[in-house]
C-alpha cells in the first residue's frame, strides 16, 4: 500500500544560524608543535607470525590452567582447614560437609578471612583502598 503514495520528496535541512561556520582558531605559539606526531606508520608496527602469536597463545593458556587448578585446590585446602579442621586438598562441593569440629565458633571463620584480607590490602595493595573509600 506504501507503493502506491509515491516517492516521498526530501526535507531541506534547516540552518541553525545565518553565519557560515568558522574554523577555531589555533593557538598563539611557535608554528611547529614539540610534541612528536603521535600517529603509527607501518614502520612502527612490530609483525609477528601467526605460529609465533599461536605458540604464545598456547602457553598463557597452560599457565592459565595451571593457575586455575592451584587456586581450586587453594580453595579446597582452605575449606578443609577451617571447616574440618584437617590439612587436606581434597575437596567435592557435590558433598555434604559434615559438621565442624569447631561447633559454634565455626562463624568466626568468615571474620579470620575478612581479617586477613584487609592485612593483605593495606600491606601489598594500599591503592586498592582508596577504591573502598569513594
Amino acid at each position: 500500500m506504501a507503493d502506491q503514495a509515491g516517492p516521498i520528496p526530501p526535507v531541506p535541512p534547516i540552518p541553525l544560524s545565518d553565519t557560515p561556520p568558522t574554523k577555531p582558531k589555533a593557538p598563539p605559539g611557535p608554528e611547529k608543535s614539540r610534541v612528536p606526531d603521535a600517529r603509527l606508520t607501518d614502520d612502527d608496527i612490530r609483525r609477528i607470525s601467526l605460529i609465533y602469536l599461536s605458540f604464545l597463545a598456547l602457553a598463557v593458556g597452560i599457565v592459565t590452567g595451571f593457575g586455575a587448578f592451584a587456586f581450586r585446590e587453594l580453595i579446597g585446602l582452605l575449606h578443609n582447614i577451617f571447616f574440618l579442621g584437617k590439612f587436606s586438598f581434597n575437596y567435592n562441593s557435590n558433598l555434604f560437609t559434615p559438621a565442624s569440629p569447631w561447633g559454634v565458633l565455626i562463624i568466626l571463620a568468615p571474620v579470620i578471612g575478612s581479617v586477613a584480607v584487609t592485612f593483605l590490602i593495606t600491606k601489598f595493595a594500599p591503592v586498592a583502598m582508596a577504591y573502598r573509600r569513594s
